[in-house]
This record gives structure tokens, sequence and C-alpha cells, in this order.
């Protein structure tokens, strides 16, 4: 006695997206960067409120799932100050005689 294992049928082709499934990510972005300028004024297009935005909306994931790695957003600014005020930075390139 042989177990067969039957081939699962193709994946059926998805149609292409609709103008209004389209235009769906860029309207929400539209309207949250709009609430962000609302609730912090000008420092809403500042910084990790304004990435977090971003990758929420492009990445099509809502906010309340993105929020456990919008700590690397927040964490970004604070290293970059930390390697500032140790003074490590990248080694500049000496040109090459011309």
């Amino acid at each position: 006695m042989t177990d067969a294992v039957s081939p699962t049928p193709p994946a059926a082709a998805q149609p292409p997206l609709t103008l209004i499934e389209a235009l769906v990510p860029a309207v929400g972005l539209v309207v949250l960067i709009n609430l962000s300028f609302y609730l912090f004024g000008d420092a809403g297009a500042l910084g990790p409120n304004q990435i977090a935005l971003v990758v929420a909306a492009t990445l099509g994931v809502g906010t309340f799932h993105y929020a456990p790695y919008a700590v690397f957003c927040w964490l970004s600014p604070l290293i970059t100050i930390a390697f500032a005020f140790l003074g490590l930075r990248m080694p500049r390139l000496e040109k090459q005689g011309s």
C-alpha cells in the first residue's frame, strides 16, 4: 500500500488592484500626517513620529502591530547622540594626489 500525495492545485492569480485599493495607503498616510500636525504642531514632522507613520502606512501594518518595533525609531537618535558624545565617527579618506 503506497501513500500517493496529490499535488496541490496552483494558486489562482490575484486580480490587479483597483484605483481605490491602491490609494488607500497613500490617503491613510496623508490623514496620519495631518493628525500628527494637529496633535503635535510643527514637532509632528520631526523624528520618530514621522518615521513611524511612514513605515506603518507604506507597509500596510497597523500601528498597534508596529508598536514593538517603534522602539528602534526612538533608539536611533539616542545612538547618534551617544556616538557624537563619545567621538566615534567614520574615518575620512585621504584624497589621492592629483
